[in-house]
């Protein structure tokens, strides 16, 4: 029997915090923090929001706002597919990615040659500094599974970009065989496609990236829907992923000034790494964009 004084419901031993009647006798509502079995998705109480918040709960109706697994590609959440909408040979992952494929995007902005301005962690040149801004965009943009950028000791996505490069004691490499080269930073074991987030595939493993032709031109930025075309990105690189001159990087992408920086051009795909000759060459004092490519 419900006392009106004390009571809003009362269905004795139904009682139940996920019934309609809770343990304190009050109705189960949206909001309160307590999940109504059979009637709301979610009910995270105050922390219930409009769902504009990818994996939050609604706030009138305590139904789940996007998220992976809704059967919606919601690109705002950093979802690259949700469900069968995948290229030809890929499933979609638990985490709404292309299951086995790595991910390359050249980059919305453009840079000045001197890289290091461009972050505020702590980089020994230029070429990390392109590492952590293409990790930092990837971050931005939901590229990074949520709950694996914890303090992340290396970058996730690196930059397509060479140089001689500093080491850890911030000294000039002198070795060939040790400068800071695509070669010498990426994951070269890579078998699986690489892919823009919009699901073009650029090439088939780390033999179809250095091969000296891509699939496809890079065009797709970290961001969705947003393209670049027919830009100059500083590379300084060979289509076999080695360094094409230690003295054709703006000093390690440090120096903005009188100088040639090595470029490519992401609207060819024979041209979108090494451009032979004098239209290879940019200067230092002008700006170009990045290559990104996951780890």
């Amino acid at each position: 029997m419900v006392d009106p004084e004390t009571e809003e419901c009362d269905d004795g031993p139904e009682n139940s915090d996920h019934g309609g009647c809770t343990g304190q006798c009050v109705l189960n509502v949206c909001g309160d923090g307590l999940l109504h079995d059979g009637v709301e998705e979610c009910d995270l109480g105050p922390a219930n929001n409009d769902g504009a918040q990818c994996g939050g709960c609604m706030s009138e109706t305590c139904t789940l706002g996007p998220h992976c697994g809704d059967g919606h590609v919601d690109v705002a959440c950093g979802e690259l597919c949700d469900g069968g909408d995948t290229p030809d040979g890929l499933s979609c992952s638990p985490t709404c990615r292309f299951e086995g494929a790595k991910l390359v995007f050249i980059t919305p902005g453009y840079y000045g040659a001197d890289l290091t301005s461009y972050t505020q962690r702590p980089v020994h040149d230029g070429i990390d500094a392109a590492d952590w801004i293409c990790h930092d965009l990837a971050d931005a943009a939901g590229l990074i599974v949520p709950g694996e950028n914890d303090e992340p000791i290396a970058p996730r996505f690196r930059a397509w970009i060479g140089g001689a490069g500093k080491d850890e004691n911030d000294e000039p490499i002198e070795i060939e065989d040790d400068y800071k080269s695509v070669l010498n930073r990426f994951n070269m074991t890579h078998s699986g496609l690489y892919l823009t987030r919009d699901g073009t595939t650029i090439a088939e493993g780390w033999s179809g990236l250095v091969s000296g032709e891509l699939l496809a031109p890079i065009t797709a930025t970290s961001e969705p829907n947003e393209y670049r075309i027919n830009k100059l990105v500083w590379t300084n690189t060979r289509p076999d992923g080695s360094l094409n001159q230690p003295f054709l990087s703006c000093f390690d992408w440090t120096f903005v000034g009188g100088l040639e920086g090595a470029i490519g051009f992401n609207a060819d795909p024979s041209l979108w790494t090494f451009i032979q000759g004098e239209d290879g060459l940019w200067s230092c004092e002008a700006s170009a964009h990045l290559y990104c490519v996951e780890q």
